[in-house]
């Protein structure tokens, strides 16, 4: 069994048991590294620039 010092947030944060109702990412304790999936967030200049080049077709037709 692993020690859980409770006074570490993260430690806490990972000893609770799973509930459907998580908050979500954005209200993460101060100082507290919440890495989301890779699935869930993939790289986010990429995607950025896949959207932009979409939404510039999009425009260019019109």
């Amino acid at each position: 069994s692993v020690e859980i010092p409770t006074h570490d947030p993260v430690a806490l944060l990972d000893a609770t048991p799973a509930t459907g109702d998580r908050a979500p990412h954005d209200t993460a304790a101060p100082g507290t590294r919440s890495m989301p999936e890779p699935e869930q967030r993939p790289s986010n200049r990429r995607e950025r620039r896949k959207q932009q080049k979409r939404q510039q077709k999009r425009n260019a037709r019109r």
